[in-house]
C-alpha cells in the first residue's frame, strides 16, 4: 500500500512539473545596423548559403565578405533577408567592404603605390 502511495505521488510530480523550453530564443534585430553592432559580419542559414554567397561574390570580382553560419539568428529576423540568398544584411556589409576598399586603395596610392588586381603594389 505504501509503495503504491509513493508511485502515485511521484507519477502526479512528473505531471505537474511545468516543462522547461529547451529551445533557445535569439534576439530580433529591427535593422541591419543593429545587427552590425552586434555581429561584424553577414549571418547565413546554411553552409550552403554561405558557399553559394562567397562563389557569388568571387565570380563577380569582389572581395568576400565575412559570412558565418548561425541558423537561429537567421531564423529570428528572415525579413532582414531582401533577396530571400539565405544571407542576412549582406548589401550593408558589402557597402561598409566598398568603404573600406576605397580607403585602401586611397591610402596605397597616397603612399607611393599602385592598385592592380585588388592590391597595392608599391613603386
Amino acid at each position: 500500500m505504501r509503495r503504491t502511495i509513493i508511485a502515485a505521488i511521484a507519477i502526479a510530480s512528473i505531471g505537474l512539473a511545468s516543462p522547461v523550453d529547451a529551445t533557445p530564443t535569439f534576439r530580433k534585430f529591427s535593422t541591419c545596423d543593429e545587427l552590425a553592432q552586434r555581429w561584424s559580419y553577414a549571418i547565413a542559414r546554411d553552409d550552403a548559403s554561405r558557399t553559394r554567397y562567397i562563389k557569388y561574390q568571387r565570380d563577380n570580382y569582389y572581395t568576400p565578405t565575412s559570412v558565418v553560419v548561425r541558423a537561429g539568428v537567421y531564423r529570428a529576423n528572415t525579413f532582414l533577408d531582401a533577396d530571400r540568398d539565405g544571407v542576412l544584411c549582406e548589401e550593408y556589409f558589402e557597402r561598409i567592404d566598398k568603404i573600406g576598399m576605397a580607403f585602401r586603395i586611397a591610402e596605397c596610392v597616397l603612399f607611393g603605390g599602385d592598385w592592380v588586381d585588388g592590391r597595392c603594389v608599391k613603386k
